[in-house]
């Protein structure tokens, strides 16, 4: 699955607010304060006292806690169950634990990440569903 990020790690600790824009070409654990967007060409860990509000690129991304914005993951997301998610995200593989809050539009992709300008999709409408009958109302008939 891609590359090998087995390097060290970059660590934004609990406590610390950083405003602007994070890139890295390995892993990054942030547990702090981030406003701003965050690509990361690797792994990207967001510890449970994280409060992040801002757009999120990486390669693969583990949320135990909060974020604001829209997460583009280029392999795999995982939402641990003490996540909460506001904002739109695609992913090639999604992982939603129970009791991990998640409000927003998903899009599962094989392919490049969407473009994010693009207009709100309506959803299809399904027409209810036949009642169905029972077997003694269809021989009754």
């Amino acid at each position: 699955m891609g590359k090998n990020y087995d390097q060290e790690i970059s660590i934004l600790s609990h406590g610390l607010k950083f405003e602007g824009k994070l890139s890295s070409e390995g892993n990054v654990r942030i547990d702090g304060d981030f406003t701003g967007d965050i690509i990361i060409n690797g792994n990207l860990t967001l510890g449970e006292k994280s409060i992040v509000n801002g757009n999120i690129k990486a390669t693969n991304i583990t949320i135990s806690g909060k974020v604001d914005g829209i997460i583009d993951a280029g392999e795999k997301l995982v939402l641990e169950s003490s996540s909460r998610l506001i904002g739109d995200l695609s992913a090639k593989i999604l992982v939603v634990n129970e009791g991990s809050i998640f409000d927003g539009k998903s899009k599962m992709n094989s392919n490049t990440s969407p473009n994010y300008k693009s207009s709100y999709e309506k959803p299809v409408q399904v027409p209810a569903p036949a009642e169905a009958k029972t077997e003694t109302e269809t021989k009754a008939k």
